[in-house]
């Protein structure tokens, strides 16, 4: 016994749904590259990680609100190179100023005295202020005697390849010469332009000239480290990954920046994190005679040295507070590298791929048909990005964005649990659209809006009724299976109910292969006939080019006739109060409903009425057919056939010769003219080989030559069928 199949929990997938997803994938994607967003996730992880502790060789010396008022400012050099003196008698093993010392001074004493303690001591490492250009890259003035000045404090770039690090142009504040020449080494201090205004990358150089300087905490650590004489670096990368190689101590080593050439700080906390101390602090020490608690504090230590008075203003944004003295950041550089633990970005590919991997996750846990399940599965991937980043940040100091895969997973859910929580109205609109195969949305949309409609009853109004059938059908389904009788069927079927709806017409009813439709009603049109006939020469034109697909796969040929006709009938919703049709009745749609077989006695195609011909325009060609009396009727009926249309007919041109001549014709045959009329009807022949009209008249004017007609005959057509 064979098992049913088992029901799948995961809804059809929606092409809508799909398309939007990959949309969000793609625009979040692109949206990456804005690092603004991107370093508020930073930050947020900073903050909920918590503070913790720097290594304990990175002191800061500070100049704060209270030296500024007791020394003065700007300080004088002087001073400051006493405070270098006591720094580095206490056991400093290097000194680095985050402060300008610029050649424009009014202490050429004090300046002196500077530079002769940085002389002696030997362990001053001093800041540049180079200008790097935004985005419009303007041109700057070039210092080339200062590059020859500063080039013995440059690395140079092992590597001959093209490096990441930006271009210097200008700059915009250096030490004066005589402090410049008793440096033990030059950083800079630009890292402005490389972020948002908030401070979480440095650039780990800057190219000025050939030479490449490095940023003052590094250029610290480096000195630490033992850089001694080989300054030089190399650029490594490595599946998007890069890193900076440079010997210290004698011994390489391998240091993670990011594509743009800096470093992401491994920010420890606030500014109190680090040991820091001011000017007066130490000062008065020294003054007390506790030189073992200087020693203490400073021995073998790395120390930065900067300003933390907010009337000095070197302050900025970093990830734990808005006001922090910017001499944080040299010393968190420092600290990281001896530690081991600057933050290391992974790189774009592969946080690109992250994220259309969790797109398409979120895509599949709204697939899932059942709601509840859904929504968790959904809640559980909306903060999967977030434990992740958050996990890798804190244990291995690896930064994954997590706001923009958080987003698009947001995206994601809201969109298609929105689609879900809309589905009754979907229902509604597949309801909607079932009735849309059988009327046209203008029906269907006043049955909404008027559901009086749909009560039993009709009125009487003056409509344009279409009936085509399929000739000789019969035997063409004996030669088809009953699937690919179907599948004919429906692809035939479908093709002329498109065109119905395109002129706005109702599609009344299938009688297998025949179709029943009707213009006018329930909306009112005033060219319901145009309508009608354009749909019918639109039907004839669209049959012939499925012939040819079909003739290529061995289909049997099929061809249609089509009766209208336009006059007074009721036209409502008839049958019984638990069901009902919306349709047409009347004489005028019962002879319409003869037109459509009588075709076969002219070999015509689309055959008129004269109710109808009255409502057409120039833009059509049609011709008498007969003077007809239906089955069931004693009056004739002149009726026509339809034979093309501006617009819609290729063929239009090539019609109007013969028609004129078929006129002609018809007019020597009902005046009895019979031989001259057979001429006339074979010189259309010649222009129109199978024109079936033409033919049949032949045959009845040879017939009359051989039996002519009553003496008052007048040409009228009896059929004795239906």
């Amino acid at each position: 016994m064979s098992s049913s199949p088992k029901k799948s929990h995961f809804s059809p997938v929606n092409r809508l749904n799909l398309v939007v997803g990959l949309c969000i994938a793609i625009i979040l994607t692109l949206l990456s590259f804005t690092q603004t967003v991107q370093f508020w996730g930073m930050d947020t992880l900073f903050q909920l990680r918590g503070e913790r502790q720097p290594d304990t060789s990175v002191v800061i010396v500070e100049f704060n609100n209270i030296d500024i008022d007791n020394l003065g400012f700007p300080i004088s050099r002087e001073q400051i190179g006493g405070l270098q003196a006591l720094l580095t008698e206490s056991g400093a093993k290097y000194i680095a100023y985050d402060m300008l010392f610029n050649p424009f001074t009014f202490d050429p004493e004090g300046d002196s005295l500077f530079s002769v303690f940085s002389s002696a001591l030997g362990n001053g490492l001093h800041a540049v202020a180079f200008h790097v250009p935004d985005q419009n890259f303007k041109d700057y003035a070039f210092d080339s005697t200062f590059e020859a000045q500063i080039s013995s404090f440059g690395f140079q770039n092992k590597n001959v390849k093209q490096v990441p690090f930006w271009k210097a142009t200008s700059i915009n504040a250096k030490p004066y010469p005589s402090l410049l020449e008793s440096s033990a080494g030059l950083g800079h201090i630009s890292m402005n332009n490389l972020n948002d205004g908030t401070f979480r990358k440095v650039p780990v150089f800057l190219q000025y000239g050939d030479n490449y300087f490095p940023s003052l905490g590094f250029l610290l650590v480096s000195k630490y480290l033992g850089l001694g004489k080989n300054q030089w670096f190399d650029v490594k990368s490595s599946y998007g990954f890069m890193s900076l190689e440079m010997a210290l101590d004698g011994k390489i080593k391998s240091l993670n920046i990011e594509p743009d050439g800096s470093l992401i700080p491994n920010f420890y906390g606030s500014y109190e994190q680090f040991p820091n101390y001011s000017y007066t602090e130490l000062t008065t020490l020294f003054d007390e005679g506790k030189m073992d608690s200087l020693v203490k504090i400073f021995r073998g230590k790395m120390v930065v040295i900067g300003h933390s008075s907010n009337m000095v203003g070197d302050y900025g944004p970093t990830p734990y507070g808005e006001l922090t003295p910017l001499c944080l950041v040299h010393a968190t550089v420092a600290s990281n590298i001896v530690k081991n633990e600057l933050i290391q970005g992974v790189p774009f590919w592969i946080s690109g791929l992250a994220l259309f991997i969790l797109i398409f996750l979120a895509f599949f846990c709204n697939q899932i048909s059942l709601t509840k399940i859904s929504m968790l599965l959904s809640s559980v991937l909306l903060v999967f990005p977030f434990l992740l980043s958050f996990l890798l940040f804190t244990n291995s100091f690896v930064w994954m964005g997590w706001v923009i895969p958080t987003s698009g997973i947001f995206l994601i859910t809201i969109w298609m649990q929105a689609h879900r929580f809309f589905a009754s109205d979907k229902e509604k609109k597949k309801i909607r659209s079932a009735f849309i195969q059988y009327l046209p949305e203008t029906v269907v949309k006043e049955l909404m809006a008027k559901p009086d409609l749909l009560r039993l009853g009709g009125t009487k109004q003056e409509l344009t009724v279409l009936f085509s059938d399929v000739a000789g059908f019969t035997t063409i389904s004996e030669k088809l299976t009953p699937e690919e009788l179907v599948d004919f069927l429906n692809h035939y079927l479908g093709a002329m109910t498109d065109i119905v709806m395109k002129y706005e017409g109702t599609l009344d009813k299938y009688i297998g292969d025949a179709i029943m439709a009707f213009w006018g009603a329930p909306v009112p049109q005033q060219d319901h006939a145009i309508r009608a006939c354009k749909s019918a020469l639109e039907m004839v034109e669209v049959l012939k080019k499925m012939l040819e697909q079909w003739r290529l796969e061995g289909k049997p040929d099929i061809w249609a006739r089509y009766g209208i006709n336009s006059g007074e009938m009721v036209v409502g919703n008839m049958g019984s109060a638990k069901r009902f049709n919306y349709t047409v009745m009347g004489d005028a749609v019962n002879l319409s409903a003869r037109l459509e077989p009588a075709n076969k006695e002219f070999g015509s195609t689309l055959m008129i009425s004269e109710f109808t011909l009255s409502r057409l325009s120039d833009e059509f060609i049609t011709r008498q057919l007969d003077q007809l009396v239906v089955k069931g009727k004693t009056k004739p009926v002149k009726v026509y056939e339809l034979l093309a249309c501006k617009g819609i007919t290729p063929e239009f041109e090539t019609w109007i010769e013969p028609v004129q001549i078929y006129n002609e014709a018809m007019t020597q045959y009902y005046n009895r003219n019979f031989a001259e009329a057979i001429r006339l009807f074979s010189k259309v022949t010649d222009l129109k080989p199978d024109d079936g009209p033409s033919q049949t008249y032949v045959k009845r004017s040879e017939a009359y030559l051989v039996n002519p007609p009553e003496e008052n005959w007048d040409g009228t057509f009896i059929m004795k069928h239906k």
